[in-house]
C-alpha cells in the first residue's frame, strides 16, 4: 500500500511537472508567434536593403496619401482629426499625414493620421480611425508622444505582407533607417528599426584603354560612393555638408572670382523650370545658386580655356511649397525623363562668357541612360585631363564611374568601373 502510494504521488508529480513544461512551451511558442510576423517582415527589408532591390516593397503597398482638400473634408466628419484647429490652417502650417487604407481586412478604407505633436519637440502624434458600414469613423489607437522622430513628410505607407498589415517609415532623406509597426485591428502592436551602413564598397572595373589609370578609383570606392550619395547611409554624414569631389585637374575657385556663373547657372534652370511653374502653379519650389559655395575651373575639353562651372547634387523634380516647410515631391512625368524624383547633377558650365553643358561641348548626353549622374571631377594624366562622371541606379544603390577624354567637341570614354555597395543591418525590435 505504502509503494502503490509512493508510485501515484511520483506519476502525479511528474504529471504535474509535465503540464508545467508544457504549458511554458506553449507560452514560449505563442510568444515566438506574436513576434515572428515582425521578424519576418524585417528579414524581408534586409534582403531588399542588402541586395538593392527596395523597389520591390512597392507592390505591397496598399495605402494612398492624402492631399489637403481631401484630409479637410475628411476632418469635418472626424471630429478629433487635427486636434480641435481648423482643419486646413493646421494642416498647411505645421503640416499633416494623412493615408487611407484598409487596415483591419473589411474592406473599408481607414484613415492614418501622423503629424508633429504639439507640447513635444521631436515627438509625433499618430491616430488611427476605422471606418465603420454607415461611413462614420470611430477612434481605434490614439498615441500622442509616438517616437519616431520622422518628419510628416517623409515616405510614410501602409504595407500589406503575408497577410500582415505594416506601418512603414522612411526618412526622405536618411533612407538607411526604416521603421515598421506591425498593425492589429487598428492598433499598433509590436516595432522594429532597421539601420543599415556601408561596411564597404566593391570596386570592378568594367573596361579601361591601355595608357590610363584607374587605381585611384578603385582606391577610394568608398569616398566616392558616399559623395555620390551623401543619405545613403551613416557613412561619414556631414559630407553634405562640404564641397564636392575637387580632382587633380581643377581648382576650387574664391567667390570674388566666381564673375557670372551664379547668373548663368540660375538662368539656365529658371527657364527650364518655368513651363512647369506655369502649368502646374505656384506650389513648386524653384532653385538658385545663391547658396551654392561649389564652383570650379578647370581645362575639361583639353583646349588651353579654363572654364568655370558650378557642380551640385539635388532632387530632379519639384515639391509642394506649404508655407515654410518643405512639402512632398510632385512627380509630373515630363521633367528629366526616368531620372524624375531622383538625386541627380545640377550643373552649369561657362566658357568665355557663354553657358554650355557636355552636349554643346562634345556631343556627350549623360542623361540617355537609366543610370542618373551624380557628380563630376577632373583628374590630370599625362595623356590629357580626363572627366569622371558618377552614374547612380534607379534603386540608388550601384553607381558607376566613366571617364571621358574630351577633345575637339568630341569625348571618347576611356574607362568604367563599377561600384556596388555591401550592407551590414542592425534590426532593434521593440514591444
Amino acid at each position: 500500500m505504502r509503494k502503490s502510494r509512493k508510485y501515484i504521488m511520483a506519476v502525479a508529480g511528474a504529471a504535474l511537472f509535465a503540464i508545467a513544461l508544457l504549458a511554458i512551451c506553449i507560452g514560449i511558442i505563442c510568444q515566438r508567434e506574436r513576434g515572428m510576423p515582425l521578424e519576418t517582415f524585417s528579414g524581408y527589408l534586409e534582403k531588399l536593403c542588402r541586395e538593392g532591390h527596395r523597389s520591390q516593397l512597392e507592390q505591397y503597398v496598399i495605402s494612398r496619401r492624402l492631399s489637403l482638400d481631401e484630409a479637410a473634408a475628411l476632418a469635418e466628419s472626424i471630429p478629433h482629426m487635427a486636434g480641435d484647429a481648423p482643419p486646413i490652417p493646421n494642416i498647411a502650417a505645421v503640416g499633416i499625414c494623412v493615408l487611407a487604407a484598409d487596415v483591419n481586412g473589411d474592406g473599408l478604407e481607414d484613415v492614418i493620421e501622423y503629424a508633429p505633436a504639439q507640447d513635444d519637440e521631436g515627438a509625433n502624434m499618430l491616430a488611427i480611425y476605422l471606418q465603420g458600414k454607415e461611413g462614420d469613423y470611430r477612434l481605434s489607437c490614439s498615441q500622442p508622444l509616438l517616437d519616431t522622430n520622422i518628419q510628416w513628410h517623409a515616405i510614410i505607407e501602409v504595407v500589406k505582407y503575408k497577410k500582415n498589415i505594416y506601418l512603414l517609415f522612411i526618412p526622405r532623406n536618411e533612407q538607411s533607417r526604416l521603421i515598421a509597426c506591425r498593425l492589429s485591428e487598428g492598433v499598433p502592436r509590436d516595432k522594429m528599426e532597421l539601420t543599415y551602413v556601408c561596411r564597404d564598397v566593391k570596386a570592378e572595373t568594367i573596361f579601361c584603354l591601355e595608357g590610363y589609370d584607374v587605381e585611384r578609383v578603385l582606391s577610394r570606392s568608398v569616398h566616392y560612393y558616399h559623395t555620390a550619395d551623401y543619405y545613403h547611409c551613416a557613412y561619414d554624414a556631414r559630407r553634405r555638408w562640404r564641397p564636392m569631389e575637387c580632382g587633380s585637374g581643377e581648382t576650387e575657385i574664391d567667390r570674388e572670382e566666381w564673375g557670372n556663373i551664379k547668373e548663368l547657372f540660375n538662368n539656365k534652370y529658371r527657364e527650364e523650370r518655368q513651363p512647369y511653374l506655369q502649368k502646374y502653379g505656384d506650389t513648386l519650389i524653384n532653385i538658385t545658386a545663391w547658396g551654392f559655395t561649389d564652383v570650379f575651373e578647370s581645362d575639361m575639353n583639353n583646349n588651353g580655356v579654363r572654364e568655370q562651372y558650378i557642380k551640385t547634387l539635388e532632387r530632379l523634380g519639384f515639391e509642394e511649397n506649404v508655407g515654410l516647410f518643405t512639402g512632398l515631391p510632385i512627380i509630373t512625368g515630363e521633367y528629366y525623363g526616368s531620372h524624375e524624383g531622383r538625386r541627380g547633377l545640377w550643373y552649369c558650365i561657362e566658357e568665355s562668357g557663354e553657358e554650355m553643358d557636355f552636349l554643346d561641348m562634345c556631343g556627350l548626353d549623360i542623361w540617355e541612360g537609366e543610370m542618373t549622374p551624380q557628380f563630376f571631377w577632373v583628374e590630370e594624366t599625362d595623356q590629357g585631363n580626363i572627366t569622371c562622371i558618377i552614374y547612380q541606379d534607379g534603386e540608388e544603390f550601384k553607381q558607376r564611374v566613366d571617364g571621358y577624354f574630351i577633345q575637339d567637341k568630341s569625348y571618347e570614354k576611356v574607362f568604367s568601373v563599377l561600384y556596388t555597395p555591401e550592407i551590414s543591418c542592425r534590426t532593434t525590435f521593440y514591444p
